[in-house]
């Protein structure tokens, strides 16, 4: 019977390892995180001009002075998500796609850039009606556009590639400087991958939606963050990361590709309904994940937890509350649960332990005595 047992949880562990892989290795994916994580320090920096601005005991004056002497620093690194993200998936995704063809990611990034550029209006309709034409409005290159940036910039991506890769380029002699080289060879697919964008940008002028960001915001994005940022996809995605995590795969590695891009534009779709003075729309955003979420319970948890360990008789876990006091204040929460259950030989299991390597996989179904003090 224990064979058996043993059996299955080997088998349901590959296929869990198997699917993890996949999602794990997906260009679109890893290429949509990592331009995420390229706007970062970006967006850092505004985050923390907010918190200075609105600091607990500052004077409405002070406020205001403060925000007059950053000007727009704040609007320019934190509601421009949508252009740092283009050039991003424009980038990486050419690195992933030509991993031998670095030297023209950049001009993949600037071809996405301008592919998202070419689909959004450059007008904004006032209160009064009036058509203001010749300005990019903030909210189209921020949470607002951040789906259609998505989306233009990985097909924009895909379809550049593609035609370098069928040498649809202008070929200069070898003693041309490699710089002007790279950027003649760009030109023609340059040129057909805006071209694409172009058209569809007229034909999105024909329809009632007057351009895409309207089709997408309204059939698309507006509908995924309202199911995304729910409290039931909330729960299933949490529930889904500690799943992952017992069978050995690294949840968050799995879960927060798919779900950091609507937890994200919830985050923006909140600054800009803070920065307006109206109440936030979201309750569940990246932040909020981040804080109350993290592998169950967050720092709250952490807490307790190395409070457990602290104090225990049992020397070994209490040298571990103590050296884990310095990881639990950074969130760094993976220690806590990969070492629990596997370098406590004699602890008394209080708590659900939830996480484990697939090396260790024996340690996770209890081959070891818990019980013993």
């Amino acid at each position: 019977m224990k064979k058996m047992e043993r059996t299955f949880k080997e088998k349901l562990s590959e296929k869990l390892m198997s699917f993890a892989g996949i999602i794990g290795k997906n260009i679109y994916l890893l290429s949509l995180r990592d331009a995420f994580m390229l706007s970062f320090p970006l967006t850092m920096f505004g985050s923390i001009l907010l918190v200075v601005t609105n600091f607990p005991g500052f004077s409405e004056k002070t406020r205001e002075g403060l925000g007059a002497l950053m000007g727009h620093s704040i609007e320019s690194s934190m509601l421009l998500m949508s252009i740092f993200v283009s050039i991003g998936i424009g980038y990486y995704l050419y690195l992933y796609k030509n991993p031998k063809r670095t030297q023209d990611a950049i001009y993949s990034g600037a071809v996405a850039l301008v592919s998202f550029f070419i689909v959004t209006p450059f007008s904004v309709k006032l209160e009064n009606g009036e058509l203001m034409t010749g300005v990019i409005p903030t909210s189209l290159v921020g949470a607002q556009g951040l789906f259609v940036a998505i989306f233009v910039s990985i097909i924009s991506t895909t379809i550049y590639g593609f035609l370098l890769n069928k040498n649809l380029t202008i070929k200069m002699p070898k003693d041309v400087p490699p710089a002007i080289s790279k950027s003649f060879s760009a030109i023609i697919p340059g040129f057909l991958t805006l071209s694409v964008f172009m058209i569809i940008n007229i034909l999105f002028k024909h329809t009632k939606f007057e351009s895409i960001h309207t089709f997408v915001y309204e059939f698309l994005q507006k509908p995924l963050v309202g199911l995304g940022t729910s409290f039931f996809a909330t729960i299933i995605a949490a529930t889904l990361v500690q799943f992952f995590w017992f069978f050995g795969v690294h949840g968050h590695l799995v879960v927060n590709p798919i779900m950091d891009t609507i937890w994200n534009v919830a985050s923006l779709e909140n600054l800009n309904a803070y920065n307006a003075g109206q109440p936030l729309p979201h309750i569940v955003t990246k932040q909020f994940m981040e804080m109350f979420s993290v592998s169950i319970g967050s720092m709250g948890a952490i807490v307790s937890i190395n409070s457990d360990f602290y104090c225990k008789q049992n020397k070994t876990a209490k040298r571990s509350g103590k050296i884990r006091i310095y990881t639990g204040n950074i969130q760094y929460i993976r220690t806590y649960i990969i070492w629990t259950s596997c370098n406590i030989e004699s602890y008394t299991c209080n708590t659900v332990d939830t996480g484990i390597t697939n090396n260790n996989l024996n340690c996770l179904f209890c081959n070891k005595n818990w019980n013993n003090a």
